[in-house]
């Protein structure tokens, strides 16, 4: 049980980190994100099972996250086309499982479609503020210098973090709206850069490293506390308004898949002759390749 729940905390870590992919929408496609949201929200009630439940999930998402970062995001950048092809359909090849737990709850009223429709158009509308926001990817704060600075960050944290307890909202989009990527981003890179440091024994390096890491403090104490509160929301409606729930979830995955044809697919066709037989043959593999994936886990079945 714990070696399954790292695997799929590996799988939920490495999404994380690819640009524009939400890692909820992989603790959907893993079957994990009902009990992670429940575990969270009832931590406090529930304190043993929470934690002997989530300890392997977070430890599989840092593993994750450590290790393919840099291939995954290498792989990325070299060939955007096909990856996110293969991305777009392991999303796409997700949508049996919300659209399977509706069909046990009944009819689907017309405020819950609405609700559906609502969520893509929300994450849609982030990924097009976020390409308006040329500050996201500024530094816009080196070192907290004041009280103003500490709550940017905590309230930062608070947002972007608990937006991602969403299925489909990616933290790094709603950075980028929030005008804090390239500062978080650099940030995230302090702790590796003091370690560095300290070895070669560079004193200002590590204290200008110190400043960096410092920064994450605050961000990560409002992350907390926005998954925290994100995870009571939806495990309340998760008992009481499931179909407006897992219509939401629908909604945020195919508004997901959306923004990665125009971040992914649309940029790299631009450069190939729109005759072009085997990019088209390639895309519709990569993208089959991707939902087929996904389907022969069949991770959604307990």
């Amino acid at each position: 049980m714990a070696i399954t729940l790292i695997i799929k905390g590996i799988i939920i870590g490495v999404a994380a980190i690819i640009p524009g992919v939400s890692g909820s929408v992989f603790a959907v496609v893993t079957g994990v994100y009902d009990d992670m949201i429940f575990a969270i929200s009832n931590i406090r009630k529930s304190t043993k099972k929470s934690i002997l439940f989530l300890l392997p999930i977070v430890s599989g998402i840092l593993l994750g996250v450590l290790l393919a970062a840099n291939p995954v995001l290498e792989v990325c950048n070299k060939f955007p086309l096909y990856s996110y092809c293969f991305f777009i359909g392991i999303m796409l090849g997700s949508l049996p499982t919300p659209v399977a737990k509706l069909k046990t709850l009944g009819r689907i009223k017309p405020k819950q479609i609405i609700i559906a429709a609502a969520c893509f158009l929300i994450v849609v509308a982030l990924r097009f503020c976020a390409a308006l926001s040329g500050a996201g990817n500024l530094v816009t704060i080196p070192s907290i210098s004041g009280f103003v600075d500490l709550l940017a960050l905590f309230l930062c944290g608070f947002v972007s973090v608990g937006v991602m307890a969403l299925p489909g909202v990616s933290g790094s989009v709603t950075l980028m709206v929030l005008g804090f990527y390239g500062t978080i981003y650099k940030a995230a890179g302090s702790p590796a850069r003091l370690v560095k440091s300290i070895v070669e024994w560079d004193k200002s390096s590590a204290l200008a490293a110190v400043d960096g890491t410092l920064l994450l403090i605050p961000f990560l104490i409002g992350g907390a506390l926005g998954f925290f509160a994100a995870s009571k929301f939806i495990s309340a409606e998760l008992k009481s308004n499931p179909k407006s729930v897992y219509m939401a979830v629908i909604g945020f995955i195919t508004g997901s898949a959306v923004t990665l044809v125009v971040d992914g697919i649309l940029p790299a066709t631009k450069v190939f002759s729109g005759g072009n037989f085997i990019m088209w043959l390639l895309i519709f593999a990569f993208t089959l390749s991707g939902g087929l994936l996904i389907r022969v886990f069949n991770f959604d079945k307990k």
